[in-house]
């Protein structure tokens, strides 16, 4: 085999010889006839060679990086015409390649290859004898190649041959085979606006529309070419009005008829070509205003809608085609606007004046509303378009460092490294009914009367009260510890048995400061257990409904009528504005769902609710006897971010299809087209004792609609679109009282509930728990911090720093925080060496206010916390501003965080996945210039086979500019933290491992953040094995599954790091343990 591909290499290797000899020597030129003879045979003998052989073509390309050099160089040296045509040949058989054109293309580009094209082109400007095959060539190989120059446009126009170019068509109209290369070229001439300009002044549109109208609607090749070249010139607007001064929109839409798809099933894909180029024309047209009339004055919607019907629906392909035409169906029609008075919130925050930020203002690289969900690299939706030498340095220069005197005022938040414990040791009394006897262990008590808690003991007076003294002495007597150890754990499962969870939720509610007046409380969060354990699938369904549900509403606004009367069933404006809804009291909020289902009310509409914590739906509109438009609500303070929905509906009829349109999201593309389904609650059913969050609904869809934001042209053409989500559910029960949802809710309140209960439950003789408010937020909602570690705390141990919830909407962050604390807060053995190795401080819910008051994305200051890291303001920022100040006194005390990772969710994707920072993958230049050891990689590797449902695949370590504001970029070039991550979690499924073709409910994602900490436990017991853990080269040797292996390589120069004695454990002690959890 290697022998046979010598002999192939070997001619091809001693003609490229050869030829380099000649140039080496300078004989190339027309002057040196035996020179130039030599090079006619050997460049023909090279053509020769690789011309229909496949294998020989392999071996050029092998050599291209040396071949390509040689032969542009004989191009700028030589006139003559055979060693030309040769050379022209030769890229032409190689760009016609299976394997390795595109490596060519790219090469040829980088050695100005188009530019010499081009001037052997217009060098046949005014000559009587052309040679027409050479020529078609000629222009076959620069359309190949030019995709790959962004500057192509702007060369072509230089060269000035667009003139010949036109001629050239005209001499050969009636060839239409010939043609196929120039259009080709034409079609990626005018991707720049201005050759579209000068090619219409020359007469391309009379000459265009007369070979598209002589193919008598054959799916042929040069059809396809010839519609794609009018799409190009119709990007100039006055190409656009020629193509309707010489009645092209009638020769197109015959284009469209479907008596023209005879052969549509074998030419399939060029049907798509063509159709696709004609509705781009259409678009073209539709964007000034004679186009849309003339398209109106010749039915051209009516005739689009039909068209649209008729195209099959055995491939997703042609639902791109169908947007297209509903785009320019909308364009034509008079604009569509969403029934609100405004696009803000119906309730406004003030803002403190002094701290706006001007409109006009931009951090340089932070985007705003751009999203954590996608890397460049990866995604569908992220590219930063500015070069590197536009930002010379990150964007460091804004951020606010908190002065030495400040930084003072955070040593509170590390009591565990800069205080003294009280030294005494603990009784351990029983507990009996609802109170605790002697030595209390709980923070309150229950008044049977009221639901309000009763602050009797701190629980965190008992936590403080190890010393090291002490605990030195129990440690000679493990019997007593391990005795101790379990009363306490004993204590608090009796605390959570008898615990009315009910009530504690009811109370935190009370202390929750809300900016919306709430009316009541959700009923699924008040019974704690969020869904069934049981794995859900998928929503697989047939092709093309969201295809259909888009014609249809297109169809109801071409056959619109003012007297179709919509009522409006939910109008959160109008309660808002009712004087008794403002009387509303904000305290003692309760829920009385089980009477109302008792009541078995069934009515002719649908009843909504959206005013409770985390709700959002702003109204509901009625537009059949069983469909609903809903609109939601924007962020606060903005009038963007619709896509979290959180609210309750009654009356309904059992068994009966209802229709839920939610009309103004905003995303592009969602996870729902990938089979993600919406969740429901029924009280019903919780009364049953069957009650949890189950997915729901079927004909799920998401299509672009018609609906925008202004009522203007302008906001048709240039605006951001509305997209439509749309499923149908079926009700078990009549008169039931049921919550849809987008996924698992998670609320402020209930974060503190958890809290409360971990508070009174674990373990103070084995963990050091503490939990305090690091802030308040905008509305002063407290902002709770939370330390964990071994008792007693050491020091010396590494600092590892979690974060969630700061974007309101992805509460699957939230379940993903609550396994990692529970996990760091139970009694599993692996738990309690984890807690020894290392200090937690974890931020659950940076942006309480935003998940309050049923946010997706941004803050009440309508802002997206994740893009004010370099900058955050005091005021309007202050759970980042505080939590970044926490980095920087642990930077005073001279501690880097051995890791930082920000709890996120995932719309668009599926599996859970993570992105890091590698400094070879960074925007900016001098960070590719620093050493890359890829120890970022490493957790993700473990992650990878330790949890289900992550995906190595997934991850990114891409820096780019524009995620320059956030925590993970930030606490990585800031502070220096090498492992500093943003984990995904998908609201959806997964699409490998076990869990493929499921839904992830929120019990998997608890089971996500439990193997968070496993495999960091296991990631720092291979680190703690080396003599320094802060200068350990951790390399990646394999990403194949069932491959991956860990190596950790000492540099010469180490420092010795001292560890707890208790955090001595072996890796196979944590895989045992980690098996024996999963087995569980």
């Amino acid at each position: 085999m290697e022998e046979s591909a010598n002999e192939e290499l070997s001619p091809v290797h001693e003609c490229v010889t050869r030829l380099q000899a000649q140039l080496q020597r300078g004989s190339v030129s027309s002057s040196s006839l035996t020179s130039l003879e030599a090079v006619k045979s050997h460049t023909e003998k090279l053509l020769n060679l690789i011309k229909g052989q496949e294998k020989t073509k392999r071996a050029f390309i092998s050599l291209s990086c040396g071949v390509i050099p040689v032969l542009t160089s004989i191009l700028q040296q030589t006139q003559d015409h055979l060693v030309v045509q040769n050379i022209v040949l030769l890229f032409h058989e190689v760009l016609s390649s299976k394997t390795g054109r595109v490596d060519v293309a790219i090469t040829l580009v980088s050695h100005d290859t188009i530019r010499l094209l081009l001037e052997i082109l217009g060098s046949y400007k005014g000559k009587d004898v052309v040679d027409d095959d050479h020529l078609l060539i000629l222009y076959g190989v620069l359309a190949k190649i030019g995709h790959y120059d962004k500057k192509f446009g702007v060369k072509v126009r230089l060269s000035n041959v667009l003139k010949l170019t036109v001629n050239f068509m005209r001499t050969y109209k009636k060839k239409t085979k010939c043609l196929q290369n120039v259009l080709s070229f034409l079609s990626l001439a005018m991707k720049n606006t201005t050759n579209a300009c000068l090619l219409g002044k020359e007469g391309l549109i009379p000459l265009l529309l007369s070979l598209i109208g002589g193919f008598k609607r054959k799916p042929s090749l040069t059809n396809s070419y010839a519609m794609e070249a009018l799409a190009g010139a119709t990007r100039s607007r006055q190409n656009a009005l020629q193509v309707i001064h010489y009645g092209g929109i009638a020769t197109l839409l015959l284009l469209l008829d479907p008596s023209s798809w005879v052969t549509a099933s074998k030419k399939g894909r060029r049907m798509l070509r063509i159709f696709k180029a004609v509705l781009q024309v259409l678009l073209h047209l539709s964007v000034s205003r004679a186009g849309r009339q003339a398209l109106t004055e010749i039915n051209a919607l009516s005739a689009l809608l039909a068209w649209c019907y008729a195209l099959p629906n055995s491939d997703e392909s042609w639902d791109h085609l169908v947007v297209q035409a509903s785009t320019i169906i909308q364009r034509c029609l008079p604009p569509l606007t969403l029934n609100i008075i405004s696009l803000h919130h119906p309730v406004s925050f003030p803002l403190p004046e002094e701290e706006i930020i001007p409109k006009d203002f931009e951090n340089p690289g932070v985007g705003e509303f751009l999203d954590d969900e996608s890397v460049s690299s990866s995604s569908d939706d992220e590219t930063s378009d500015q070069e590197d030498t536009e930002v010379q340095v990150p964007c460091e220069a804004l951020t606010d460092q908190p002065n030495t005197e400040d930084l003072k005022n955070y040593s509170k938040f590390f009591s565990e490294i800069t205080s003294k414990h009280i030294e005494r040791i603990p009784t351990y009394p029983a507990q009996t009914g609802n109170t605790v006897e002697g030595d209390e262990m709980t923070d309150v008590i229950f008044s049977n009367e009221k639901s309000h808690l009763i602050v009797t003991n701190d629980r965190e007076q008992l936590n403080n009260k190890f010393s090291e003294k002490t605990f030195a002495q129990e440690s000679s007597n493990q019997g007593k510890i391990l005795l101790n150890s379990a009363k306490q754990i004993k204590q608090g499962e009796d605390f959570l048995e008898k615990m009315n969870f009910w009530e504690v939720y009811e109370d935190m509610t009370s202390r929750t400061l809300h900016q919306i007046p709430f009316v009541k409380i959700a009923y699924p969060e008040m019974k704690g257990d969020p869904c069934r354990a049981v794995l859900e699938p998928l929503n697989t369904q047939k092709t093309g409904i969201s295809r259909n549900k888009l014609l249809t509403h297109v169809e109801n606004r071409l056959n619109y009528s003012c007297s179709d009367e919509l009522l409006m069933v939910y109008d959160l404006d109008q309660l808002l504005c009712d004087e008794n809804s403002q009387s509303e009291t904000f305290q003692g909020l309760k829920n009385n769902d089980e009477e109302r289902v008792l009541q078995q009310y069934v009515g002719p509409n649908l009843k909504f609710e959206s005013r409770f914590e985390s709700g959002n739906l702003r109204k509901a509109i009625k537009v059949k006897a069983k469909e609903y438009d809903l609109i939601l609500n924007s962020d606060m303070n903005t009038d963007y971010h619709h896509q979290w929905f959180y609210f309750e509906v009654s009356g309904m009829e059992a068994y009966l299809p209802y229709t839920f349109n939610i009309i103004n999201c905003e995303k592009s593309s969602s996870i729902f087209t990938g089979g993600m389904c919406p969740v429901l609650f029924s009280v019903k059913e919780s009364m049953l004792g069957r009650g949890k969050w189950v997915r729901t609904g079927s004909n799920i869809a998401y299509y672009r609609n018609h609906y925008i934001r202004k009522g203007t042209i302008s906001s048709i053409l240039r605006g951001k679109p509305y997209y439509t989500l749309s499923f149908t559910v079926s009700f078990a029960h009549a008169g039931d009282v049921c919550y849809l949802a987008y996924h698992y809710p998670y609320t402020y309140s209930l974060l503190q509930t958890h809290l409360y209960c971990l508070e009174n439950s674990y373990d103070t003789t084995m963990v050091y728990f503490k939990k305090q408010d690091l802030c308040t937020s905008m509305t002063g909602n407290p902002v709770p911090l939370l330390t964990i570690t071994a008792q007693p705390p050491d020091a010396l141990r590494p600092y590892v720093f979690l974060t969630g919830r700061v974007h309101p909407g992805e509460s699957n962050s939230s379940w993903a925080m609550k396994g990692t604390v529970d996990f760091l807060l139970g009694n599993k053995p692996s738990a309690q060496r984890l807690r020894e190795m290392m200090i937690f401080k974890v931020v659950p819910m940076l942006n309480p206010d935003g998940v309050i008051n049923g946010s997706y994305r941004c803050s009440l200051s309508g802002e997206d916390l994740n893009r004010q890291w370099l900058s955050p303001n005091r005021k309007l920022h202050p759970s980042i501003f505080h939590t970044k100040a926490l980095f920087y006194y642990l930077k005073s005390m001279e501690k880097t965080p051995l890791l930082y990772c920000d709890y996120h969710g995932h719309s668009r994707r599926k599996n859970v996945f993570l992105y890091g920072c590698s400094p070879s993958q960074s925007w900016w230049s001098c960070d590719r210039e620093k050493p890359d050891n890829h120890s970022y990689e490493s957790l993700p590797v473990l992650l990878h086979h330790m949890a289900p449902a992550f995906n190595l695949e997934n991850c990114n370590f891409a820096v780019e500019r524009n995620r320059e504001g956030t925590g993970r970029v930030t606490v990585w070039r800031q502070f220096g933290v090498a492992m500093s991550y943003t984990m995904e979690c998908t609201y959806g499924g997964c699409d490998q491992g076990i869990y493929a073709g499921y839904h992830l409910n929120a019990n998997h994602l608890e089971e996500m953040g439990i193997k968070f900490c496993q495999a960091l436990g296991k990631l720092w017991t291979g680190i703690s094995k080396a003599p320094g853990w802060s200068s350990v080269n951790l390399i990646i040797d394999s990403f194949l599954l069932g491959n991956n292996r860990l190596y950790f390589q000492e540099e010469k120069s180490v420092h010795d790091v001292h560890m707890s004695s208790n955090s001595s454990q072996s890796d196979e002690e944590f895989v045992e343990d980690d098996e024996d959890e999963a087995q569980t």
